[in-house]
């Protein structure tokens, strides 16, 4: 179960281009190459395909960059304050953390250019790879009879749990003129 949780927080960080951080150590201790701060990771996707009909021995590729977020860089000064004996103040880490934005920020564009943005969003949609079709099985593929049995079994739940309001009383008075 937690190795299906661990899988699902990863595909999850690279569908979002992001670097995960529970596995921050794992690529310290592999060591994993990092190009301005981003992680570049190849996805092969051994998935039959449903629209092709000859069967692929090779599978798909897809190269993805991940992009380092809040998350990550905090992730990097604790270890990095960890190597370092722990002892910085929060001054020390706010420099250490302004040096690492610095070096790994994109240049800012204060003229952006509409055509460039179309052309960078076409790039980032060809390459971001896809979702897989969900295997559950959907509420309309089940029995119609067994969907109106539930409706109506919801529905008696749900009377049960607001019964109607008594009528109101209405006194009659003709009793009272044998007073």
């Amino acid at each position: 179960m937690l190795a299906h949780i661990l899988q699902q927080c990863i595909l999850d960080d690279i569908r979002a281009h992001r670097i995960p951080v529970d596995f921050l150590d794992l690529f310290d201790a592999a060591k994993v190459p990092f190009y301005d701060g981003c992680m570049i990771v190849e996805l092969l996707d051994y998935r039959p395909q449903r629209n092709k009909a000859v069967s692929q021995d090779k599978p798909e590729r897809t190269r993805v960059v991940l992009h380092p977020n809040s998350e990550t860089l905090w992730a990097d000064i604790c270890s990095l304050n960890q190597k370092h004996g722990g002892k910085w103040t929060d001054l020390d880490a706010l420099e250490i953390e302004s040096k690492i934005l610095m070096a790994t920020a994109p240049p800012l564009c204060l003229d952006p250019d509409p055509h460039l943005t179309r052309i960078a969003n076409h790039v980032l949609r060809v390459t971001t790879p896809t979702v897989p079709n969900s295997l559950k099985r959907k509420a309309v593929a089940l029995d119609p009879e067994d969907d109106e049995h539930e409706k109506l079994r919801r529905a008696k739940i749900m009377a049960f749990a607001n019964p109607p309001r008594p009528k109101l009383h209405n006194p009659k008075y003709a009793l009272l003129h044998y007073i």
